[in-house]
């Protein structure tokens, strides 16, 4: 099979992955319809997650602490539920930390908003 490089409907990109990625992707792949190139299911899936999180100041650094992955914010209940009952607890205070500072948050802009 030839590739026709000139095609402008085409791009090459090429991604190196760590092996926790590669668990990921691998697993991304289970789920992908058969009929939908997983480099196509790749780019719904970024456009999906950047419409959610639309913010014009993503940082890397918000990204790269594997050890801060928990469940997204607006999630069922009983996944949180599930998160809080196997979580230690120097991860659950600086979780309750961090629900304080959004509570202040909140707050504020209900004040705003009420005045």
């Amino acid at each position: 099979m030839w590739v026709n490089f000139n095609n402008p409907m085409a791009k090459i990109r090429s991604i190196s992955v760590s092996q926790s990625t590669e668990k990921i992707f691998d697993e991304f792949d289970k789920v992908r319809p058969n009929n939908v190139s997983f480099s196509a299911m790749l780019g719904l899936a970024v456009k999906e997650y950047m419409e959610i999180h639309k913010t014009n100041d993503m940082r890397l650094d918000n990204f790269t602490d594997s050890n801060s992955i928990v469940p997204a914010l607006l999630a069922d209940i009983t996944v949180w539920s599930d998160y809080i009952n196997k979580t230690d607890m120097q991860k659950l205070t600086s979780i309750n930390r961090r629900l304080i500072q959004l509570e202040n948050l909140i707050n504020i802009r209900q004040g705003v908003l009420l005045t």
